[in-house]
């Protein structure tokens, strides 16, 4: 019983740190999109307005939903059509 409990520790404590690896990876991430993002509004804000919407995060977001959206439709479409 004892030797469950401890694998069940080490288990627990892998888990945790892999969770901490992860986040620390994506805190990283999140800085250097932050630092992409920000290099490109100071670059088209002046040169081409039109190009600044594609460092904005917002913007982004809204394509990434759109392309979540698009590829999300034939699937549900796929599950709904009725077999013959």
């Amino acid at each position: 019983m004892a030797a469950d409990k401890q694998l069940q520790i080490e288990i627990t404590s892998n888990r945790r740190s892999i969770v901490q690896n992860n986040v620390s990876l994506l805190n990283e991430l999140y800085e250097q999109v932050g630092e992409i993002l920000s290099l490109g509004k100071i670059l088209y804000k002046a040169t081409n307005p039109a190009k600044l919407a594609d460092y904005t995060f917002t913007e982004l977001l809204k394509n990434v939903r759109l392309v979540v959206k698009s590829t999300a439709t034939p699937a549900k479409a796929v599950l709904e059509t009725p077999e013959k």
